[in-house]
């Protein structure tokens, strides 16, 4: 399996364990107390969505003589940058709010080390769709680069890639900077 499923295969699990949001158990009232249960939902998701995926998406994989279509690489890589920045941002602020020891919450490292826990993936997760982005331009770049026409007098049936990575190229002050 290519690196790049198994990118993606990640991504996705850690998308798909929002699902274990509503697992998550509110011990007070208040916006906090919520967020909290959120943050441990989504660990429990974590452990829960994780294996299940690489699994399937290794099982499947396996199986197919030729790989199949992959995502589009900047729809899913933008979704978990933003699903990053998103985890991150509530479990810093979660950490925070778990600094002032507020009421309803017994031990308050336990719930600190889930909240980094989730940060962690959060990061795990923005590196992943910046990852993933940086991969699709690069690809978009070189497939732009290899449908240029070239001109005649530089061999007209030769790619331009060709030329440019040569050093016959018509640029070859450059050559060396692509």
């Amino acid at each position: 399996m290519r690196d790049v499923t198994t990118a993606r295969l990640f991504a996705i699990g850690l998308l798909l364990s929002t699902a274990g949001i509503p697992l998550g158990i509110e011990k007070g009232d208040g916006f906090d107390h919520l967020r909290l249960a959120a943050l441990m939902g989504l660990l429990i998701g974590h452990f829960i969505a994780l294996p299940l995926v690489l699994l399937l998406g290794i099982g499947i994989g396996s199986f197919q003589s030729r790989p199949g279509p992959q995502p589009f690489g900047y729809i899913l890589g933008g979704i978990s940058l933003v699903f990053g920045l998103v985890v991150i941002s509530q479990s810093w602020a979660t950490s925070s709010w778990l600094e002032t020891e507020p009421e309803g919450v017994g031990d308050t490292s336990g719930e600190f080390a889930i909240t980094m826990l989730t940060g962690l993936s959060g990061w795990i997760a923005l590196l992943l769709g910046a990852g993933m982005v940086a991969h699709q331009m690069i690809l978009d770049r070189y497939i732009k680069l290899m449908s240029v026409p070239v001109p005649d007098r530089f061999g007209g049936e030769t790619p331009l890639a060709a030329i440019l990575l040569t050093d016959e190229g018509a640029w070859r002050s450059h050559v060396r900077n692509i």
